[in-house]
């Protein structure tokens, strides 16, 4: 089954490209996701798009907490486990002078 928008006449073959060919085509400032190039009307709708379907999930290896953002384990890892992030910390500066 294909889906025709209306405004440009392009089909797609998923609901989800044809609704956002719909807000490409009618919202004057669409907010598009970067990773999979889809268009939404608000922030709210790309935002939560963006955590159900490109979320990456980051565990301390120390007390097994979960991390949508990297940097945000690095901080929880140097407040919270303060010897394993010197020991980190050590391994990063480690493995980025083998690169020279």
């Amino acid at each position: 089954m294909a889906f025709h928008c209306q405004y440009c006449n392009k089909s797609y073959a998923t609901k989800e490209e044809y609704l956002s060919c719909i807000v490409r085509c009618t919202c004057p400032n669409p907010r598009i996701c970067p990773e999979c190039n889809l268009a939404f009307d608000t922030t709210q709708k790309l935002r939560y798009h963006y955590q159900i379907q490109h979320k990456q999930d980051f565990k301390c290896a120390e007390c097994k907490m979960v991390f949508g953002q990297l940097h945000d384990m690095i901080k929880h890892i140097a407040y919270a486990h303060p010897a394993d992030f010197a020991c980190a910390q050590s391994m990063l500066v480690l493995r980025l002078s083998h690169l020279d």
